[in-house]
């Protein structure tokens, strides 16, 4: 990340310059460079009266998934009454599951990182609406498979942006599960409702969802349909009321190719929940949010079969086979920068690992479905021998092997 500053203090002075990391991984690295030079951090700099300089930083991740904030600050030394400045970087890298939080659902976070910590996923992140907003526009989010949409009971539900960011993802093959009571409602048309005609159309044409009803505490349990192949087995529950007195459960009807998953009470028309599988990108949309479980169990599994569902669930001895054939040899061989690994009909989303010699992970990279090849940057492997192999969360396939020599 560039930047450039320039001394208005009317004479020479001497700067402070600090880059502070919040919640990036601690194996990640990170650089400031002045004029090109690497100073430490923090550090001291003369700059000449009206000369500008740039300042740069550099963030090095590595095989570790995560996202850091940093932080950069320049202050005068001298001059206590000069203004602090300041500015932040966001960097992304190794996510291949995403969770995105409104404002004010922050409460409810946890429960998704449960969730997906329960679908055993190992390369999971979540981060706020505005920077998911940020990272769209930036072109930032090509590793990451799925997206976890915890709306809860904000107002507006969607906005222009963030759903210009979504449709994006998901025409672009991305899997997105999405939960909030009032998501529909928002986009009826009511009375003090958010919806615009962009939010409208992706609620109908990517969430393909028509909105019914505002829904109200008449609705006291959720019966997820046993016939339904994904969520079938997930076990009902009563509705808490954890907003105060505002439980409004919504009831939507499916838009083909959406299927309903979750009527309410004994309702079979009171549908509250649907998934989509359009063949481009599969989508899970519930009107009722995991929170509002009185089971937290179910909340947990609402959002761990979402997970599971978006890579699909097939037997152990399907997985390995359908892994291995699409698994291609490693080339160059041996190789010193970089290689090339073939894929063959490639039907789910994975993550492509590669371990050393003692089985340590040294490398993860997101592989989308249907890739037909990916490209692997060695830089940071010594010589030796390496195994790779496609992994979802439901397990591992057969892997092979390449050199490194340096």
């Amino acid at each position: 990340f560039t930047s450039s500053f320039t001394n208005l203090l009317g004479a020479d002075e001497d700067y402070q310059v600090t880059l502070t990391s919040y919640g990036s991984p601690a194996t990640w690295s990170s650089t400031v460079l002045v004029d090109n030079a690497p100073i430490t951090n923090p550090g001291i700099i003369p700059v000449l009266n009206g000369v500008p300089v740039s300042i740069d930083v550099q963030v090095t991740p590595d095989a570790t998934p995560g996202i850091g904030k940093y932080t950069l600050t320049v202050s005068s030394v001298n001059n206590p009454g000069a203004p602090l400045l300041e500015q932040s970087f966001h960097v992304i890298s190794g996510v291949t599951d995403l969770i995105v939080t409104h404002p004010q659902a922050e409460p409810w976070e946890q429960l998704y990182i449960d969730g997906l910590t329960q679908a055993n996923n190992q390369a999971f992140a979540a981060t706020s609406k505005d920077q998911f907003i940020k990272f769209g526009v930036a072109n930032a989010l090509g590793g990451v498979n799925n997206l976890y949409v915890n709306v809860s009971w904000t107002f507006p539900s969607l906005t222009d942006d963030e759903v210009g960011v979504l449709a994006g993802f998901m025409d672009n093959g991305g899997d997105v599960m999405i939960a909030g009571q009032d998501i529909g409602w928002d986009q009826s048309g009511a009375t003090g409702a958010y919806g615009t005609p962009v939010t409208q159309a992706f609620f109908a044409g990517h969430l393909h969802a028509t909105y019914v009803a505002d829904g109200s505490n008449a609705s006291t349990t959720v019966n997820f349909l046993d016939a339904d192949a994904v969520f079938g087995t997930v076990p009902n529950s009563g509705i808490a009321d954890v907003f105060g007195g505002n439980t409004y459960p919504e009831q939507i009807t499916p838009i083909a190719p959406a299927v309903g998953i979750l009527p309410y009470n004994t309702h079979a028309n009171q549908i509250g929940g649907l998934r989509s599988d359009n063949g481009t990108y599969k989508v899970v949309y519930y009107g009722v949010g995991p929170e509002q479980m009185s089971d937290a169990g179910v909340g947990r599994s609402m959002i761990q079969l979402s997970h599971d569902w978006f890579y699909g669930v097939v037997s152990v001895e399907e997985l390995d086979a359908l892994l291995a054939d699409a698994l291609g040899q490693a080339y160059p061989v041996p190789a010193s920068d970089r290689i090339t690994i073939p894929l063959n009909a490639l039907e789910r989303n994975a993550l492509l690992e590669v371990t050393d010699a003692t089985g340590r992970v040294v490398l993860q990279q997101a592989v989308r479905a249907n890739t037909a090849q990916v490209q692997v940057d060695l830089g940071g492997l010594t010589s030796g021998v390496y195994r790779y192999a496609l992994l979802t969360p439901e397990g591992r396939g057969s892997a092979r092997t390449f050199q490194v020599v340096r």
